[in-house]
This record gives structure tokens, C-alpha cells and sequence, in this order.
């Protein structure tokens, strides 16, 4: 038995996505997670305007 543990690296991307319409930002999420893509936070800074961060594992 190996005492070694292995550990996960991630790599993270932020982006800002307009969306007026729910449907939009429901759509470039699955987009995105389909793409391996993990949403870990999202805010509306500004009415319409959402700042996602996302991130999955380096391959």
C-alpha cells in the first residue's frame, strides 16, 4: 500500500455572460459544462450581467 497521495489539479475560467433572458445563461452554462466545465460561482453585478467561475481538472 502506497502512502502517496494523488492530487487533483484544476485550471479555473471566469467569464462575464449578457443575458437578458434566462434561456441564454441556462444555454451557455450547459455550453460550458458539456465542455467539462464546473460552475463553482456566479453573481449579477450588474442587472442582466453575469460573472460565472467555473473550473475542471488538467487532464
Amino acid at each position: 500500500m502506497s502512502n502517496t497521495t494523488s492530487q487533483q489539479v484544476w485550471e479555473y475560467h471566469v467569464i462575464d455572460v449578457h443575458a437578458r433572458h434566462v434561456q441564454l445563461l441556462q444555454d451557455k452554462l450547459n455550453e460550458l459544462a458539456g465542455e467539462g466545465w464546473e460552475l463553482l460561482f456566479m453573481n449579477e453585478p450588474a442587472a442582466c450581467q453575469y460573472r460565472c467561475v467555473f473550473r475542471r481538472t488538467v487532464a
